[in-house]
């Protein structure tokens, strides 16, 4: 059978993602939030294989006809139109929802396709235009004109008007539109007024050394303890060392016992196991590719909340990452942004660790302006903490008068916190708890 027209556009590399058209037609097969998200932004044309086209159009006419939506009433309505045996049969409708979870999030999806239907159709347009100049029926003046106006009637508007807005912005303000999760240190979900909340972004950033994997780990914790799917990117160290450093503090084994296992005794091995039964029930994902490309990273982010409902995504960190731009201030600049919509998107929150340039004195208290390489990471984030560790600067050692600083807050109080990183379970604890 002679192929079509978007099929041949396919095979030549223009625009397209099929497996992003898959996941969104199977979705809408599963999900009634996301039958309503793909039909309120995409038309039938914004999927490129004709074969997805009539299975989005049969989608569609069931909805509108009240009928249920899912893959028994979508083959009849597929036979109903003959159209059935040309989009695959039986194989191909059973593989739409394959692999997908019951409750997708598709926004990134459908944006993706919207992008490329309009890139599809850009380039359509430029084609045209570059067949009427070779033509010479008309002046080079007119094929200008219509491709500038033909081209600005394709771009999507996303302005909106006000009274679009305010039922959403009313809504945002009821119990559960977003998820509060506790950090774990008391002082910290104090100033936050209960902690971190899906659709964020919060930045950690600290000096090497300074405790900022610790207090990822820590917040880690706490997410596991109160029960939400957690997705773990260990950039800059394995798996199993950030698993090991989990292990020992909850089964209250000192961390230093970790580089030197030999010096774990019996009843510390009998700790561990029992608290590596209790990790293992837990909704936890690791990731400990190395340098990793920031499409990547998200890639693997969203598959994470589609397969096991995650709700946090850490990053350790973000200097670490890869991605397509010139120096390394363009690639951190959009992570973070990417970071920030992937949040906002998948109803997550996610938290990105970030290095601070290094100071002549180290006992220079951290601001957000010391966030490494990039002002953007300050300008994305919702929630900024800095780790402060001071060193006597006579013998060198920590004195004990740490602080978590609250460097921003988007909607909140910014501020000191006085804490004591304990060196033995590599965690913030309040200052009373040295002085006991």
């Amino acid at each position: 059978m002679a192929k079509t027209i978007n099929e041949r556009m396919m095979d030549s590399g223009l625009p397209a993602s099929e497996q992003t058209e898959v996941t969104v037609l199977g979705a809408m097969l599963l999900d009634a939030v996301a039958l309503m998200d793909a039909t309120a932004k995409l038309n039938a044309s914004d999927f490129l294989l004709d074969s997805h086209q009539r299975i989005y159009a049969a989608i569609v006419a069931l909805q509108e006809s009240g009928a249920a939506v899912e893959s028994l009433t979508l083959i009849d309505e597929l036979k109903r139109r003959k159209q059935f045996d040309a989009i695959g049969g039986y194989p191909y409708v059973s593989f739409l929802t394959d692999g997908i979870p019951r409750h997708p999030s598709i926004g990134a999806y459908v944006r993706i396709l919207q992008d490329r239907s309009l890139a599809r159709r850009g380039l359509q347009l430029c084609q045209e235009a570059v067949a009427a100049f070779l033509d010479g029926g008309e002046s080079a003046t007119e094929v200008l004109d219509r491709l500038s106006r033909d081209l600005v009637q394709e771009r999507p508007d996303d302005s909106k008007h006000v009274s679009e807005v305010l039922p959403r912005a009313l809504k945002s303000l009821e119990p559960g539109n977003y998820t509060r999760i506790a950090t774990g240190i008391r002082e910290l979900d104090e100033m936050t007024r209960g902690g971190g909340r899906t659709k964020e972004l919060w930045i950690i950033g600290a000096q090497p050394s300074a405790g900022k994997s610790a207090l990822c780990r820590q917040i880690e914790r706490s997410v596991l303890r109160q029960g939400y799917g957690l997705h773990a990117h260990t950039i800059e160290v394995s798996d199993e060392v950030w698993v090991n450093f989990h292990l020992a503090d909850m089964a209250g084994v000192p961390a230093w016992k970790l580089r030197e296992p030999e010096l774990l005794n019996i009843t510390d091995k009998d700790y561990l196991r029992a608290a590596a039964v209790k990790l293992e029930q837990s909704q936890y994902v690791l990731d400990d590719a190395g340098s990793v490309h920031i499409n990547t990273l998200l890639a693997k982010s969203r598959l994470s909340v589609m397969r096991h409902g995650t709700r946090v995504v850490t990053v350790d960190y973000l200097q670490m990452l890869s991605g397509d731009e010139r120096n390394l201030k363009e690639v951190l600049g959009n992570a973070a942004k990417r970071l920030k919509q992937f949040a906002k998107d998948n109803d997550c929150w996610v938290i990105a660790l970030s290095q601070l340039t290094r100071q002549g004195d180290i006992n220079i208290r951290p601001t957000v302006q010391h966030l490494k390489e990039s002002g953007d990471l300050e300008a994305a984030a919702d929630v900024v903490v800095l780790n402060y560790l001071p060193k006597d600067t006579e013998t060198g050692m920590y004195t004990g008068e740490d602080e978590l600083i609250v460097g921003k807050q988007r909607n909140g109080r910014v501020g000191r916190l006085d804490m004591w990183f304990d060196r033995n379970s590599l965690t913030f604890r309040s200052r009373s708890e040295r002085r006991m």
